[in-house]
């Protein structure tokens, strides 16, 4: 029988003989001292099984259009924002809304314009498709983004401009002021925005969330976002894409994206009832998720700076905190080599900060604070 415990990519698993925890996921399902997936949105897909509704999507007449009006229906209640029913698209995931936007978007010689750090998968896309470009954030700043630095990146092969609002790897949240120079840059270049948002109900200490699409004005904006961690549900595969888009900039590459969509992107049909269960539903189980994680942000960024040659900026958002190693180049040749020995000698194991940017993330490291206190 498979166990949660049995499968590749848990937080404990044995290597050559040694046992390595694993601090390499930002999965919320997998540690111990981790949450579920809530009991309504299981019972709906439940329910959608026992009641045959197992045929193709498209097949299940008026599904999509029930699903998207449930996006377009938590987008207004958690976010404020009024979006139309033209305006969503479903997507499998924030993982889904890449693929479908970025072959799209890009062609070769195109530019993608990331903070450094980013979230992997966009440095890879935009590797594979053109080139990734970077901007620096900066450290001791809790890694705010350096906007001069932004402006001086910006070329005629910029395709799009790409945030995670609140950031992966780092933490930071970025405020009003900071979302709005972004957007001002890319308008005056005519630039589209990305902003990837899965992790906005997680703010901390009473900070407030702003989605990038409140103050993009008329700068087209694509908004990424999914229930895998809001919901605890990464394995359903559920997200959208918010279009902002309110002088039709962007129209072609919409109808692109809709079209693909149709044809590879739709979500299962089962999972769109416990989907639409989620959007439609309360949110009332965050705020305890997010008083269990300012407990382990503060306990990680405390044992962490405690470390000699260990510093950490205090994450305001998220699930992670981005150490820097001082000893990097000198003790270690760089971040690789440290993770390796972090591995080896203490059978912990940790994604290396290069893997996430250019030069200002290399000597870094990333830590989920996911795992219980305990």
């Amino acid at each position: 029988m498979l166990r949660r415990n049995d499968y590749k990519g848990v937080n404990v698993v044995e290597e050559d003989g040694v046992e390595v925890f694993r601090l390499t996921s930002g999965d919320p399902n997998i540690y111990e001292g981790g949450w579920d997936t809530p009991q309504h949105m299981k019972d709906a897909v439940v329910k959608a099984i026992q009641d045959g509704y197992n045929m193709y999507p498209h097949r299940l007449q008026g599904l999509h259009e029930k699903l998207v009006d449930s996006m377009v229906h938590w987008e207004k209640k958690v976010n404020n924002l009024n979006y139309t029913h033209e305006d969503i698209i479903p997507t499998q995931g924030v993982a889904g809304a890449i693929r479908l936007t970025f072959p799209l978007l890009m062609e070769n010689g195109d530019e993608l314009l990331l903070t450094d750090p980013t979230y992997i998968p966009y440095k890879r896309v935009a590797n594979q498709l053109g080139k990734a470009v970077f901007f620096r954030t900066i450290e001791e700043e809790g890694w705010t983004p350096d906007i001069d630095d932004l402006r001086s990146k910006i070329t005629p092969k910029t395709k799009a401009l790409v945030i995670i609002h609140p950031q992966n790897p780092t933490g930071c949240l970025y405020d009003e002021k900071t979302l709005k120079a972004i957007a001002d840059a890319a308008g005056e270049h005519d630039i589209t925005l990305i902003s990837d948002e899965i992790y906005g109900p997680f703010t901390l200490d009473g900070n407030r969330f702003h989605p990038l699409a409140s103050v993009a004005g008329d700068v087209p904006c694509l908004t990424m976002n999914s229930i895998s961690k809001a919901y605890v549900a990464t394995g359903w595969r559920v997200g959208h894409i918010s279009v902002h888009d309110p002088e039709g900039k962007i129209q072609s590459l919409r109808e692109k994206m809709n079209a693909n969509m149709a044809v590879a992107g739709t979500i299962p049909t089962p999972i769109a009832f416990g989907a639409m269960a989620a959007y439609d539903g309360t949110m009332d189980h965050i705020p305890a998720m997010n008083r269990a994680l300012t407990g382990r942000r503060d306990l990680s960024h405390r044992r962490l700076n405690e470390i000699e040659g260990i510093t950490a900026s205090r994450p305001q958002a998220a699930f992670f905190i981005f150490p820097n190693v001082e000893a990097t180049g000198t003790v270690w040749k760089d971040d690789y080599e440290f993770a390796r020995d972090l591995k080896a000698e203490a059978g912990i194991a940790v994604n290396p900060g290069s893997n996430y940017g250019d030069r200002h993330s290399h000597g870094h490291f990333r830590v989920p604070y996911l795992p219980g206190e305990d």
